[in-house]
This record gives structure tokens, sequence and C-alpha cells, in this order.
């Protein structure tokens, strides 16, 4: 049987286009690899043709370096000689050296002369010459070393350590320079002395480890200059003019509508208002005048604290606080460490972006409107205008009802706080939002105490709530504990069942504290003793600029507090012998009021003796047992640290004279006592025939030490 050939001819055709496709697919992908091939090749040319450049180019660069170095060799400039600085040069070999031909000049071997002798540039150009010089440093004969220092300049050296230093004087041996001693710098303070003096004092290794700074007293003098000055106000300007707008818009918008205004102006206009017959009508125009100014002047005045501020002494505010943690923080030796650490928390809490940031003017508008809003219900410039009127005064007349009274009682409490904190440069957002929070609450805490059944039956004047709507415009808190007192009153179990649910632990307890803290401390979220004792110390003095002194003394009672347990006995419990309010008024009898108080009570050489005294009422184990407590608060070795740096014995104890040794504190001869100062400092014979004024001081860091007087 045969196969029909129309059966079999399309499946050839079929595996022919097969093949023939097959074959082109691995003609393309050969193609596709020998361009890609060809493309590698290409490109490893470039890279090797770019190598190639390179190595080109850097060996030309170094030709031309090495031409350009033969040329200032053969010049004398090899070593880029300043003429007016001051170069230092030592002899590192055991016999004279001579700089010139004739001997002129010349260094005494190293085991005899002191160390160095100094030149300025020009001299060494002139006299001995770069060539010269530069083959006694190939040589190794000599220590070749820039000072930086410019002739005929003032130099103001700044202690960037919390210990004094004194930096040796490399000409004692030289001509008069004898008399000279050591340079004294004592803690943070700084020394202004001439380059010809200062050339002979070792202050470049204090210098490289970053102990002192050195500038010129131009450069360390130089402020802010009023481009600066003019760029930072421009950046205030839009939150400057929009609380403008709103502290004198609204009130000439509320009189102009609705207090006469339109009606005035319109008489002013028309000649009618200084008429002979309209003499009170004049009055009436200067009382809303008077009104209108009134209020913006007391509305826009807590905001223009704030931008009078300005950030101005931001600078000081860093160095004072460096300085501050330095002597606080155990951990730290030098300003650098302090700046290194806590440079970013200071950024936060000085940066000025915030000052001009839209959050800022958003909040400080509204702060304003709300002063405005207060001081428009107070003095009522909407009444009607009262046609008895002999004096501006009486259009100052307030309208007496608990919600003024208690706006006045507001506004007294936040223009002294804001004063306050414009003094101690603490002026923040955080403290308009504050005086808006604080209205708030003063008007819902006095809407809710004038229901109240013991004070709604008679007038406000004889029920005494307007004196008692100021007490709460000053004191919130106050008002809140009127309204738990009436609902104790009215529901008697809950006073018989239920503790008094008083503040555990109030900072007003803590000696030294105001008001005015304790609403700085809660702006930081701190609201009791137990809070204070286990915030970070360090935010704190960063942001809130309270003085490091009663910080760190508010911490140091909050640590005792706390360990007494004050606050865990009720009242009855608290007059008993064995209670921990009894035992700190007893410690503070003997004169310990703080945690530090009490562990230097027990270290004491005399802790036995003094000890049986106290133990006629208390238990000695019971000290002992607080004051091993003591070991596991955080902020416990900050305070001992700040009480041992500023108590009366460590003030000028010791100082350091060897900077490749600071850290080496615990090590005989680096730290020195003051009664062998003058012995072994060299400071017997300097500035004994020099008066204090005559001092090159800066003012604010007068030490004891003289100054030198040559140069």
């Amino acid at each position: 049987m045969s196969i029909p050939e129309n059966f079999t001819q399309p499946k050839v055709e079929r595996k022919k286009a097969q093949e023939k496709k097959e074959q082109e697919e691995m003609r393309e992908a050969a193609g596709r690899v020998r361009e890609e091939w060809e493309g590698q090749e290409q490109k490893d040319a470039a890279e090797r043709a770019r190598v190639a450049w390179e190595l080109e180019e850097k060996a030309r660069a170094a030709q031309e370096q090495a031409e350009k170095d033969e040329e200032r060799r053969l010049s004398g400039s090899l070593l880029d000689i300043d003429s007016h600085t001051y170069y230092r040069i030592g002899n590192k070999t055991s016999d004279d050296l001579p700089l010139t031909a004739r001997g002129i000049l010349s260094l005494k071997p190293q085991s005899q002369a002191n160390d160095a002798k100094v030149f300025t540039g020009e001299i060494l150009t002139n006299f001995i010459g770069n060539d010269k010089i530069f083959n006694f440093i190939q040589e190794g004969k000599i220590t070749f070393e820039p000072l930086d220092l410019e002739a005929d300049t003032k130099y103001r050296i700044t202690n960037r350590t919390g210990v004094r230093i004194h930096i040796s004087n490399y000409g004692k041996k030289y001509q008069s320079h004898d008399k000279w001693g050591d340079l004294v710098i004592p803690p943070f303070g700084s020394r202004t002395v001439s380059s010809e003096t200062l050339k002979w004092y070792r202050f470049v290794e204090w210098q490289r480890q970053d102990l002192i700074r050195v500038e010129s007293e131009e450069q360390a003098s130089k402020g802010p200059g009023a481009l600066t000055s003019l760029l930072t106000w421009i950046k205030l300007l839009p939150g400057l003019v929009l609380v403008a707008i709103v502290g004198f818009g609204i009130p000439l918008w509320v009189v102009y509508y609705f207090g006469g205004g339109d009606h005035l102006i319109q008489a002013f206009v028309k000649g009618e208002m200084f008429s002979s017959g309209q003499q009170n009508l004049a009055l009436m125009g200067l009382g809303r005048l008077f009104q209108v100014g009134f209020i913006c002047v007391a509305s826009i005045l807590p905001p223009l604290f704030y931008y009078l501020f300005g950030r101005q002494h931001v600078e000081k505010l860093r160095q004072m606080f460096f300085r501050d943690v330095l002597v606080l923080d155990p951990h730290l030796y030098t300003l650098s460490e302090a700046e290194t650490k806590y440079d970013t928390l200071l950024s936060s809490a000085y940066g000025s972006s915030s000052s001009s940031s839209p959050f800022t003017i958003l909040l400080l508008m509204f702060s304003t409107a709300i002063l405005v809003a207060g001081w428009t219900l107070t003095i009522a410039p909407y009444d009607p205008m009262p046609q008895t009127a002999t004096s501006l005064v009486d259009f100052l007349a307030i309208i007496p009802s608990p919600f003024t009274l208690g706006f006045l009682g507001i506004y007294f409490f936040s223009i002294n706080m804001v004063f306050r904190r414009y003094v101690r440069a603490d002026l923040t957002p955080k403290t308009y939002a504050n005086i808006t929070v604080r209205m708030l609450i003063t008007f819902v805490l006095v809407w809710s105490i004038s229901t109240l059944p013991e004070l709604s039956d008679l007038s406000i004047i004889e029920n005494g709530l307007l004196p008692l709507a100021f007490i709460i415009g000053v004191f919130p808190e106050d008002g809140f504990r009127v309204i738990r007192d009436s609902a104790r009153n009215i529901i008697k179990r809950i006073s018989a069942d239920k503790k008094d649910n008083d503040e555990k632990y109030p900072l007003t307890d803590l000696e030294g504290l105001n008001k005015y803290d304790q609403a700085r401390l809660l702006e930081e979220g701190i609201e009791n003793i137990e809070n204070l004792a286990h915030h970070n110390l360090v935010e704190l003095l960063a942001f809130t600029r309270i003085p490091t002194e009663r910080l760190v003394d508010m911490f140091d009672q909050a640590i005792l507090y706390l360990h007494l347990g004050l606050f865990d006995q009720n009242e009855a419990d608290a007059q008993k012998m064995d209670s921990g309010r009894y035992l700190l008024q007893h410690l503070k009898s003997y004169g310990v009021r703080t945690a530090t108080d009490l562990i230097k009570l027990i270290e004491s050489p005399g802790a036995p003796e003094i000890s049986r005294v106290i133990a006629d009422d208390f238990k000695i184990a019971r000290l002992q047992t607080i004051y091993t407590t003591f070991s596991d608060d955080e902020w416990l070795s900050h305070i001992k640290n700040w009480r041992r740096e500023s108590s009366a014995q460590s003030i000028r104890a010791n100082f350091v004279d060897d900077p490749n040794r600071f850290y080496e504190t615990g090590l005989p001869g680096i730290i020195r006592k003051e009664n062998g100062l003058s012995e072994t400092a060299g400071l017997s014979n300097a500035g004994k025939d020099q008066k204090p004024e005559d001092q090159d001081v800066e003012p604010g860091n007068m030490v004891q030490s003289p100054q030198p007087t040559g140069g």
C-alpha cells in the first residue's frame, strides 16, 4: 500500500523550515557573541589607554614637581619660609652647630642647650639661607618647627581644660628670659601675650592635642559680621510681621466695627471732633486710641521678647554649657571631648533654625491672638463709650468677672515667666505653648468653679470668687484642688474610703524651687520629685538653662528624698520618730540636706563618732543601708564630681605641666600641689616687681600667677 504524496509533503516542508530557523538563530547568536567580544575588546583597549594616560600624567606631574622643587631649592625657597613667621630650631648633635659661616648664629650641643632658639623667617632667609637649613634637616642635625606666629602680633591662649596648665619656657637660660617662669593659664581661662613672648614657650604640643587654643587677639575678638546679623533679622522678619498683624489688626478691627471707631474717624475727617461743642468726643477718640494701644502693646510684648532674644547669645551659652558639663561629667577631660559628645544635643537645644520655622510663627501668632482676646474681654473696647468719662483712666476700667480676673492672673504669671526666661536666655516656642494651654485650663477651671454650690448662691463679690479666679490664673492646680475638695464634701465616702490623692512627690518640697521653675520643669515632662531624680540631667542643663549649681542641688535633694521614703507614710505616720520625714528633719539639723552630704558624712574620718550622735534616735544601720542604695542612681556620679570639683579643697590645688601625660593624672610629678608651686614651677621670681593692673589678662579670668613680662 503506497502513501499518497500529498500526505507527506507538508511534514517534510515543516521539518526543513524548522531546520532553517534553527540555523538562522545559531547565526544570530554567533553574531551577538562576536559583537560582544569585539565590544569588550574595545572596552579593554580603552581602559588600557586610560590607565596608560593616567600613568603618563602622573609621571609628567611628578617631573614638573621635581623641576619646581629644584627651582625652589636653587632659589633658596624650598622650605617656604615666611619672613613674618617665627621658627624654632634645635640642635640634635652633641657638638656646637654654627648656623652661619662665621658662627655668629650657632646652637649649643643638645646636652647643654635648654632646648632651642627661635628666629623670624626673615633672619633665617637673610643670614642662614633656606638651602643650608634644608641640608641641616636632611642630615638630621637640627629640628625645625614653624610656630605659626606672626611677628608683632598679640595672641590669646585659651585653656580648654578644667585644670590649670603650666607651659614651660624654652628661653629660661637665654639672656634675660630666666625671670619669666612658666606661662600659667587658669581653668577655662585665657592669657594675652605678644608673639615676642609666646615664641619662647612650648605651646605647640599643647595646641596639637587641643588642650589650648592659640589665636590672634583680632581673630578672638571678632564677632558676627553686619551681613550675618542682617540676614538673621531678615529670617525673623516674616514672623515679626505676622505677629504684628495679629496684635494690631484684631484690636483695631474690634474698635472700628463694634466700638464706634467708624464714627470717630468720620468725625475726625469732618473736623467735628475738636469743635467747641464736641469736647467729650475728642476725649472718647483719645480713650479708644488709648485702649487699642494698651491692648496691642500688652499682647505683643511677650512674643517681642522672643524676637529680641534673637539667639544672639547662643555662642556664649554654648561655651558656658561645655564648661559646666566638663566639670559635671566625670568621663570628660577637655572641652574637645565635651563638644564631641554633646554637640548634637546642644544643636537641638540652641539651634537658631526653629526661630523662623512655620510652626514657631504659627504658635506665636496663636498665643498673641489669645492674649488679644483676653485683653479685649477685660478692657472691653466694644462697650458703649462712657459719656461721663473725665480722664483716660476711665477707659481702662475693667469689667469685674471671674473670667477677666482669671485672665489677669494668667497674664501676671506669663509676663513674669517670659521675662525671667528672657534674662536666663531660655525663651523657646514651648514657652508660648505653655501660655496658651494655661489660659485654656484657667478658663475651664474658673468656669467649673463658678458653678459650685458653695459659690453660686452668693454674689461674686461676697463669695470671694474674683480673687480666687486671679489665684487660679497664677496657680491652676489650686483651682483643681478647690473642685476636688468640693466633690469630697458632697460625696463623703470619697474622703472616708480613699486615700489622699495629692501629688505624692511634689516638686515644691525641694528647697530653692519656685513656681516658675516648676512650670519650666513641667514643660520637660517632670511633674514630681521621682521624675526629676530619673530625668536626664545633661538634657535639662541644655534645654532649661536653669543654673547648673541649682539644678545639681535639685537632683541631689531629690535622690535623698526618694531614698528616705518621705512620701510613703500618711500624715500621722510622718510624725513618728522612725519616719522618713522626721529623719530628714533630724539630718538637716546636722547640716545634711542632700545625698552627697550624707555620703560625705558616712565617708568622713570622724563618721563613727558623728553616727553615734545621730544614733541616739536612729540606728546607724539604717543610714548605712541608705548609703549603700545610692550606688544605683545613674546621676549621682555626675553630682559627686560636680561637688568635688566645686569644693573649696579643689580650688587652685592642682596643675598640669606635661601635655603628653595629661590624662595620666595619677602619676607622681604630673599633678603637683599648690604649696610647692613657687619652688617647682619657676615662679619664685616672676612678677615680683609687676603690679596686677600691668598684667595683660583677659577680664574675668584673673589668676594669681604673673604674666610674662618679656617681649
